[in-house]
């Protein structure tokens, strides 16, 4: 399986700049909603971008070239994505925004109030606790892109592999 390092680089180009459109626009209240339920497919729609320039590069459908591709190119759009979420998440925290923190203090008055010494509360809601999960909930986003980046590219070589086909029907 040799892989065309031009159309890896366009397919991870466009994985990038995705992954940095999506994450920054899922940040916004309202859209982010929206795009959160969309970027599944959009995130197929960066592993198939693989295939897309291979063929127009002259490639033929290989599926697994194309979903190795498609997922390199979902892992640069995830490490970008990720890096953009863990960047917006201690951006909020450290201004003290949002409903986390109201919910953070919250949580800390009910602690508190169920007898927990008070070490053990500021560990369990503190910023490091915070950090550690937006590191993991980001790594965990980045392995799912890339995935869902191979299946994109794998989905659209077998519908190109499938759309050259003749179909010859059966003899009466």
């Amino acid at each position: 399986m040799a892989l065309d390092n031009r159309v890896l680089l366009k397919a991870a180009a466009v994985g990038a700049g995705a992954g940095l459109v999506i994450s920054v626009l899922s940040m916004i209240p309202c859209i982010g909603a929206i795009v959160c339920c969309l970027s599944l497919f959009l995130y197929m729609a960066v592993g198939a971008s693989y295939g897309y320039f291979s063929e127009q590069a002259g490639g033929q459908p290989d599926l697994g070239n194309w979903a190795l591709g498609g997922g390199i190119a979902g892992a640069a759009a995830g490490l970008l994505a990720s890096l953009v979420r863990v960047a917006g998440a201690l951006v909020v925290q450290a201004l003290g925004l949002g409903a986390a923190t109201a919910a953070q203090m919250q949580q800390l008055e009910q602690l508190e109030q169920a007898g927990l010494p008070p070490e053990v509360v500021s560990q369990l809601t503190g910023a490091g606790a915070s950090l550690g999960m937006v590191v993991m909930g980001a790594c965990i986003g980045f392995i799912l892109i890339m995935i869902l980046g191979a299946a994109g590219g794998a989905l659209y070589a077998a519908y190109k592999g499938n759309q050259s086909r003749t179909v010859v029907p059966p003899a009466v």
